[in-house]
């Protein structure tokens, strides 16, 4: 009789001997241990590890086709993709998931005609884009590839569609261009900043894009524990090292490799990428010693032991970026935030205003940089460094979408045998640049901005806005602030006046870019005809600019260290101006220019202010904290008059005419981010009061404060409100 099966034997009867001889697996015959007796040999071996394994495999078949690692943009690509192909088969009350499935030629170039005729798509690019979106949706929805006969049909179809096939000209901007966006940054740039951190962190993020010819989305996750900074010994003395390790690279064959670049100290103080680093990490007090200013750090001594002096950072900060946005704090002032990465659409639009300041006819983009780094460095180094330092998989990639137009090549040098002359051919690839140059709104003229006023569209937004403020105040709210959340004409009211300024200003920057382009197309030969005729070009006020005003005092002082000539100067004294620079810099950090509403004088015929005696004396003081009381009779605000930023005088000691205009100000600046149950202490000091809307808070002012309203004058009639 044959032996009794143990247990385990009895547990795994319906195994299935596995030999070279088996049968391929067939995912359609039943499981692959259904029913098959095994011999008593076979079934002593079984251990854990089948039985763990089979349970692998039956998970592996009951989940299907392994998807795609994709990242996490093309993930969100493949969810939009989806989300439109959805509301195309809505349209044609169609079922997505079998249209999906089934692939339809036909259906798939209706949806991508649907596309073109009802989006914003100009370029053939755009839709091949696209259809490379809906080919991975169907992958990531079939689990499978498809056909090649739906590749082929739809692979031109793009071609029938009326878009434009041209191709952007491709520039780049070398460290000559790139000098001179930074010296008007720090110079001629009068626009005010969100915050005066952006000033430092903006060269910063610049000359790093082009060092390292990296991608700004790169450049933007860096945390301090990707940056090292290194004493090492030199002759004249240790220096610093920086080192920044990219970690968020663009995957290039599925595969990520992180890159590491060198930093050394440079003697051109407005592209020494180390003093702007020290710069940030004193402004943050970051350094895990106790390092509170650079001459410390260059005292240092170096052991013999060792062959190099690490300074670390603290630890709470290393997973923090170095360079990072705004956010408001609850009482509505203006911060830097300990978390948040620089938005990259405001590095893009100042980038693109530094460009407008200069007066280049195209706007300079931030991949720019990228172009000019990698052409430098596939100049000079060997292929396999260049991969590495682009993050590409060859130099064909390289070839096909950074290359410029333009070739930075004296060809007919070496062709004729003549003496290169490399200098000149890079000027002409540069971009055309003239300094009077229109450069805002304010230089259009008045026809054309009468065009923009009496625009047929933005009239009916203007009107749709002002219907629904009228009904607004029809209903008995005093103020459209009131209607928070009380009644649907408010968000009416919201959306219409968001159209009517989005309006605005797309009509503004349209009306814009014609007038400079028109100006760079006309402006040579209207200068050639000038000199023809005895007129010589007169650019004193360019050459010559008259003395630049800057509210805070370290803006100053940095545009005088920065740009300070060095000939004949001591390397003592270069030490000394290198240091207070830094000083400089990260107190300026810590400051906020006053907004350009402040800065308006107003219509001085309509209201003048009779008590200017005390605004007058506070406009010569300092700008960092409060040194005195707030006077009484004096509109100003509390909370901006007593913060504890470091902000300009205009905004802290800013005089408002009436007292509705105060209130408006606590409200929109002070109160609006307040959450429910929220309170905001009285700005006093010494006073313990605290409030949860604005209302209360000027009552209080006025009963306990003595606020009271300055005398007017308007039109020449006084009187008291």
């Amino acid at each position: 009789m044959p032996r009794k099966r143990g247990r385990e034997s009895e547990q795994n009867s319906d195994v299935e001997s596995y030999s070279d001889t088996d049968k391929p697996y067939d995912s359609d015959s039943g499981s692959e241990f259904d029913g098959v007796s095994t011999t008593e040999e076979v079934l002593e071996n079984i251990s854990s590890v089948g039985a763990e394994f089979r349970q692998i495999i039956q998970k592996h078949k009951e989940k299907g086709p392994c998807k795609a690692n994709h990242a996490e943009k093309t993930q969100i690509s493949i969810e939009t993709g989806k989300a439109y192909f959805e509301e195309f088969c809505a349209i044609l009350r169609a079922n997505s998931d079998k249209a999906l499935k089934k692939c339809k030629v036909e259906f798939i170039k209706g949806f991508l005609e649907w596309r073109v005729k009802f989006s914003r798509i100009k370029k053939e690019s755009t839709i091949q884009t696209y259809w490379k979106i809906h080919s991975m949706v169907y992958a990531d929805h079939a689990s499978r590839k498809m056909d090649d006969g739906i590749l082929f049909d739809i692979r031109n179809v793009s071609a029938g569609f009326p878009l434009d096939t041209s191709e952007k000209e491709k520039t780049s901007i070398y460290i000559d261009e790139l000098q001179i966006y930074i010296y008007n940054h720090w110079v001629r740039d009068t626009h005010v900043l969100p915050h005066e951190r952006f000033r430092v962190q903006l060269p910063f993020f610049l000359l790093l894009s082009l060092a390292m010819a990296a991608r700004p989305e790169s450049l933007q996750g860096v945390l301090y524990e990707n940056v090292g900074l290194s004493l090492v010994r030199s002759e004249g003395g240790p220096k610093l090292v920086m080192t920044v390790r990219l970690q968020k690279i663009k995957r290039s064959g599925g595969v990520s490799r992180p890159v590491e670049h060198s930093f050394t100290e440079g003697a051109d103080l407005p592209i020494c990428v180390v003093l702007l680093l020290l710069t940030i990490a004193f402004a943050d007090n970051a350094f895990e010693a106790d390092i509170s200013t650079s001459e410390q750090i260059y005292s240092l001594v170096i052991p013999p032991r060792k062959n190099r002096l690490r300074i670390n950072w603290k630890q709470k900060w290393k997973d923090r970026p170095m360079v990072r946005d705004i956010e408001r704090a609850p009482d509505g002032s203006v911060r830097i935030s300990d978390t948040k990465p620089l938005d990259l659409q405001k590095y893009r639009k100042q980038f693109k205003h530094l460009g407008r300041l200069c007066g280049d006819e195209k706007l300079p983009e931030p991949y720019d940089l990228r172009r000019a780094g990698g052409k430098a460095v596939t100049e000079a180094f060997t292929a396999e460094e260049c991969n590495q330092i682009m993050s590409q998989r060859s130099r064909s990639t390289y070839q096909r979408y950074y290359m410029p137009v333009h070739l930075n090549q004296h060809v007919q040098a070496v062709v004729f045998g003549m003496v290169e002359q490399k200098d000149m051919v890079r000027i002409v690839g540069q971009r055309d640049r003239d300094a009077k140059a229109p450069k805002c709104f304010g230089d259009l003229s008045k026809a054309q901005k009468a065009a923009i006023i009496n625009d047929t569209t933005l009239l009916g937004f203007q009107n749709e806005r002002d219907n629904c403020k009228e009904q607004i105040y029809a209903l008995g709210f005093d103020k459209i602030l009131d209607a928070t959340g009380k009644t649907e004409w408010y968000n009416k009211y919201i959306k219409a006046n968001a159209r009517l300024n989005a309006k605005k200003a797309i009509l503004k920057e349209r009306a814009l870019n014609i007038t400079i382009a028109e100006y760079h197309k006309n402006v040579d030969t209207i200068e050639i005809n000038n000199q023809l005729k005895g007129i010589m070009p007169n650019d004193d006020d360019i050459l010559n600019p008259p003395s630049l005003k800057y509210e805070l005092e370290d803006r100053a002082m940095a545009a005088r260290l920065l740009y300070q000539s060095i000939e004949g100067v001591e390397a003592k004294d270069i030490f000394c101006q290198r240091n207070d620079l830094i000083k400089c810099l990260t107190r300026l950090c810590g400051a906020r220019e006053s907004p350009r509403w402040y800065r308006s004088t107003g219509n001085a015929n309509a209201i003048e202010i009779i008590e200017k005696k005390p605004r007058l004396e506070l406009e010569g003081l300092d700008n960092g904290l409060a040194t005195r009381e707030l006077p009484e009779k004096t509109l100003c605000c509390g909370y901006c008059w007593y913060s504890k930023e470091n902000i300009g005088s205009k905004n802290r000691y800013h005089v408002y005419p009436r007292i509705d205009n105060l209130e408006k100000h606590v409200e929109r600046l002070h109160f609006k981010r307040l959450r429910v149950g929220e309170l905001l202490g009285c700005p006093y000091p010494d006073c313990l009061a605290a409030f949860g809307s604005s209302k209360p808070y000027m009552n209080h002012a006025e009963r306990t404060h003595r606020l009271r309203e300055v005398a007017l004058v308007i039109r020449g009639f006084s009187h008291k409100h």
